[in-house]
């Protein structure tokens, strides 16, 4: 994966259908961050996405609401069981291509 400020892999599975596999290079055995996993799922709009999820379930623990990242729109959610999912948009730009 060539983004800037990020690293690790991104498998291309389908026209929109993507694998990404990051890098947490600073952790390693037991850890008090619990938010270790993050499975991201590309959509169109996050902000649309996001806001039909918390009308659905409004309860839901929200770790972060629809920012701008480096060469994507992220919002991330955690489940009952304290595994991260996040959405994600990715940029149109040339200096953002897997």
């Amino acid at each position: 994966m060539d983004m800037p400020d990020d690293y690790g892999y991104v498998f291309k599975l389908a026209d929109n259908l993507e694998l990404y596999i990051s890098y947490h290079s600073e952790v390693e055995g037991a850890n008090k961050d619990t938010l270790r996993h993050i499975f991201d799922f590309r959509v169109g709009d996050v902000d649309q996405t996001f806001e039909e999820i918390i009308s659905r379930y409004p309860n839901l623990n929200i770790i972060a609401k629809p920012f701008d990242a480096p060469c994507s729109r992220v919002a991330t959610f955690a489940d009952p069981e304290g595994n991260c999912w996040q959405i994600s948009q990715r940029a149109n730009s040339v200096d953002c291509e897997i």
